[in-house]
């Protein structure tokens, strides 16, 4: 805890990695996990982009190994980001579908709709500009339902909207936005899923009691 609310990024790179030592020390890897990935988003801004991956790497390892579903779905998610960033745009697509499919089922909401903003951000860059452009909305029209994760992802839903529009016309914007803004989040999470490759497999976010609930127009 202090290391989140430490100014100073080396001296909070310390706490973590005290505290991860710590956690190690007495069996507690999820505590683990989760100081680790702090650790790795200080590494990240600190320019050792190579060190925060490393960490990100092995937090999915521990995880999968400790059979922790919301530590590997998530690091997956960050992954995936990364890939993003370095061009692997594929391997971010595939990542993100793993993590969606652990969130959809865990029903976990709020990082379900975390994903589909990543989904957004790797669609529009794939040039699918339309889905991306649903999957946005339909985050948008969660409203509180999503509360502060909004300001997390903020950012980066501004330069997926931004690719979208050097992609689409305002018509077909609008047009598929009114569609994204009418989807529950267990339906965007189905049409982030739908490719050649998926519809030959079982999605799970076909329930109709997840994510039953959609803000009002």
């Amino acid at each position: 805890m202090l290391g989140a609310v430490e100014d100073d990024a080396v001296r909070a790179r310390q706490l973590y990695e005290e505290s991860v030592r710590v956690f190690r020390e007495h069996g507690d890897e999820h505590s683990a996990l989760l100081a680790t990935r702090n650790l790795a988003a200080i590494y990240a801004y600190l320019g050792d982009g190579e060190r925060a991956r490393a960490l990100y790497e092995d937090n999915l390892g521990r995880a999968r190994a400790t059979h922790n579903d919301r530590m590997e779905a998530s690091t997956l998610g960050t992954l995936a980001m990364i890939a993003l960033d370095e061009g692997r745009v594929e391997d971010a697509d595939s990542m993100l579908k793993s993590s969606l499919r652990i969130h959809a089922r865990l029903r976990d909401v709020l990082d379900a709709a975390v994903d589909l903003c990543r989904f957004a951000s790797v669609l529009a860059r794939q040039g699918r500009a339309a889905t991306a452009a649903r999957l946005l909305a339909s985050f948008e029209s969660l409203g509180d339902e999503v509360g502060i994760r909004r300001s997390g992802v903020a950012e980066m839903n501004e330069t997926t909207l931004a690719a979208i529009c050097t992609q689409l016309d305002d018509a077909a914007l609008a047009e598929a936005w009114e569609q994204g803004r009418k989807l529950t989040i267990g339906a965007a999470a189905t049409l982030a899923l739908d490719s050649e490759t998926d519809r030959r497999l079982p999605v799970p976010v076909a329930d109709p009691e997840y994510g039953r609930h959609r803000a009002a127009p």
